[in-house]
């Protein structure tokens, strides 16, 4: 604080020198300038000043107007108005203008000096304030970014193998006739929660890129309808092993969105996946793609075991499962509805939930509907 550098605005010059020689005395680094205009000038020219001392009066710009440029240069910068004129609204005037205090004229060394230190005090832990939240949000960000790093390198170096276990497992029931159906159930299952693995690591894969800023939309023109029937078919076979009736209701969206493909097909997917999970044997889950205004509507709707508010509430956070009986026995990773939220969120879209215990769910996809360019 010693060492600190202070700048006096005054357009008197025997105050100017009396307020320079009791700082310098004090180890302080002091320059002057001899009005307000000069005095910002000097300011910005050295951009390193830690407190200035500002004159009320002065030609060509008043204190007041000074202390509100410099304030916008340099929120820190200790500011503290010397006037002659010290009455209360002028100190209140000051300190909205962003000045943290005033000194009346004539002063005592003391009287100058007293301010100006305490000043220069709240300043210093402001500065170190700064300091140490820029370190946090810098150790932040490199964790972060471990854990994207972490998060894709397990990833991806587990698909391949999943992949073949898959393709393993799947060779042996079409070619293993002799098989005994307990063993067939076992195998299966087996079938189930590699894929389910397989298809974890590609929403991780995913999500991490989506928050490390790497992942680029490919967009191109697309019929929703058509899309809408491609996902379903690929969920056709899970709903009829499991007794539900998988209906797409009559389609009067948009003839044409523009949107990435394989992104839209894993948002849809995810909802469909989830919605033939959480619906009890002989439910229904229904899918719809209407257009309304400027928007492609989305919606897949169950008649499974729904959600409490509290668990909507979290529904789109990472990693988040229900706790509940209901779904404890579900395989579940808590990532597709997070990923489906960034994806939607990455077209320009919204994603709505409207659930109720034992009434089902309802998740609802807006997505720009924009005019197709030629």
């Amino acid at each position: 604080m010693s060492h600190a550098r202070i700048l006096v605005v005054d357009d008197e010059p025997g105050m100017r020198e009396g307020c320079r020689r009791i700082l310098s005395a004090e180890g302080f680094e002091v320059e002057t300038a001899e009005d307000g205009r000069a005095g910002l000038d000097l300011f910005l020219a050295r951009r390193n000043f830690d407190a200035v001392l500002v004159d009320l009066k002065m030609p060509r710009m008043g204190g007041l107007e000074l202390v509100e440029h410099i304030r916008r240069h340099d929120p820190e910068a200790l500011l503290l108005v010397i006037t002659a004129y010290a009455a209360i609204e002028t100190a209140v005037e000051a300190t909205k203008r962003g000045a943290y205090g005033y000194i009346p004229k004539p002063f005592t060394p003391d009287e100058l000096l007293l301010p100006v230190r305490h000043g220069l005090e709240r300043r210093a832990l402001a500065v170190e304030a700064r300091r140490l939240r820029q370190e946090r949000e810098r150790h932040r960000q490199e964790l972060e970014k471990a854990r994207f790093t972490f998060l894709s390198m397990v990833a991806h170096e587990l698909r391949s193998p999943l992949a073949a276990i898959e393709g393993c497992l799947d060779a042996v029931l079409a070619s293993a006739q002799s098989l005994s159906q307990e063993d067939r159930a076992l195998l299966d299952r087996a079938l189930r929660r590699a894929g389910a693995l397989r298809r974890m690591a590609g929403d991780m894969l995913s999500l991490t890129a989506l928050q490390a800023g790497n992942f680029i939309l490919r967009r191109e023109r697309l019929a929703p309808d058509a899309l809408l029937r491609e996902a379903l078919a690929a969920h056709e076979t899970a709903a009829a092993e499991k007794g539900l009736t998988l209906h797409l209701e009559r389609s009067d969206g948009p003839p044409e969105i523009e949107a990435d493909h394989d992104a839209l097909r894993c948002v849809l997917s995810n909802l469909i996946d989830n919605a033939i999970k959480y619906t009890p044997a002989g439910g229904r889950v229904n899918v719809s793609v209407r257009h309304e205004e400027n928007s492609a509507v989305f919606q897949v709707a169950d008649t499974g075991i729904g959600m409490s508010d509290d668990e909507q509430a979290h529904a789109f956070d990472e990693f988040f499962r229900a706790r509940n009986p209901a779904s404890a026995s579900t395989p579940g990773t808590g990532l597709g509805l997070a990923l489906v939220r960034r994806l939607v969120e990455l077209h320009g879209g919204s994603v709505a939930l409207t659930s109720a215990p034992d009434a089902g769910s309802t998740f609802t996809i807006s997505l720009p509907a924009r005019p197709i360019s030629a």
